[in-house]
Order: structure tokens, then C-alpha cells, then sequence
């Protein structure tokens, strides 16, 4: 009889384990994305896809529009943002979460947009950080919102380190409502 148990636990748990992987490889690694269209302004969040969007601005950036980056309140890591923050050439607008996370820069977009009147913007930040991002950028921005993902994440180690953190991350999200 325990032995039974023992062997329908473990049926659960794989069941259990494989529906999480399929929802979290579906969510985090092939999210809902937009195509690069015309937009009032663009926010480039701080994360791994952020900094390489920042790198690779030239690539991307429509330079008649405002950009809104969103910069950590580290002093060394504030540093490495100076130059797009102060570049006479961008219509930037640095400023820092509060929180420091993606619902301190939902609740930036908001105000910012609010003050300036935006009805549209672009956000870009890494692939794995789209579905959260979007669910927080929405609560907090009644305009259009666009998600622009930055492929950053590599091998099989940061795939998994990033299902298990965007996982719990979204059950944050989900139990804490409002903006």
C-alpha cells in the first residue's frame, strides 16, 4: 500500500513538474510580442535586455522620439546610463523605480505618460521578462503598450535560472494587485 503512494506522489510531482515547464517555456521563452511599429515613446527597462538595447540603440531607436530608461539607484551601476541620460541627441528621461522593480517602473510609465501625454509606447526589456512586464505595464498605463523583447538569455543554466525566477515573479505579480 505505501508503496502505491509513494508511486502516485511521484506521478503527481512529474505531472506537476512538466505542466509548469510547458506554461513557463510558453510564457516566458515565446511571449506575446509586438512588432516595432511608430509609437509616442519608448521605455527601456533595467535589465539584461535593457542594457543590450541601450548598447545597440543605433539598431533600433527612431531618434524623433522620447525615451524613458529606467535607472537602477546603484551609484556604479547609475554610471553606465550617464551618457544616454545626458546626450544632447536623445530626448531621454532617466529616472529610478520605486520600488526598484518592474512595478516601481509600471508605476513610472504611468506617471510619466500621464504628465506628457502619451497614448502609446514601446517597452523593451529581455524576452523572459515580456509576459510579467506587460501584465505590470498594464495596470498601471491605460494607453497602448507594445513589448519589444531583446534575445539576452543563453544556454540551458540561464534558461532554467530565468523559468524559475519569472515563475515566482508572476505569482508575485498575480497576488499583488493594482498598480
Amino acid at each position: 500500500m505505501a508503496r502505491g503512494i509513494v508511486k502516485t506522489g511521484v506521478v503527481l510531482a512529474v505531472v506537476a513538474v512538466s505542466a509548469w515547464a510547458f506554461v513557463a517555456v510558453s510564457a516566458f521563452h515565446y511571449p506575446r510580442v509586438d512588432p516595432l511599429q511608430k509609437t509616442d515613446a519608448y521605455y527601456v527597462l533595467h535589465s539584461g535586455g535593457g542594457v543590450d538595447a541601450l548598447n545597440h540603440i543605433q539598431d533600433w531607436f527612431p531618434w524623433d522620439r522620447p525615451l524613458l530608461v529606467s535607472v537602477p539607484d546603484d551609484p556604479v551601476l547609475r554610471s553606465r546610463y550617464r551618457v544616454i541620460c545626458t546626450h544632447p541627441d536623445f530626448n531621454a528621461t532617466c529616472v529610478t523605480p520605486d520600488p526598484v522593480n518592474t512595478r516601481g517602473e509600471a508605476r513610472n510609465l504611468g506617471r510619466v505618460a500621464r504628465e506628457r501625454g502619451w497614448q502609446s509606447v514601446t517597452v523593451i526589456s529581455q524576452r523572459s521578462h515580456m509576459t510579467r512586464a506587460r501584465l505590470l505595464m498594464e495596470r498601471c498605463y491605460d494607453g497602448e503598450i507594445r513589448m519589444l523583447p531583446r534575445d539576452v538569455e543563453r544556454g540551458v543554466i540561464g534558461s532554467a535560472r530565468v523559468l524559475v525566477y519569472e515563475s515566482a515573479a508572476m505569482v508575485k505579480a498575480w497576488l499583488t494587485p493594482g498598480c
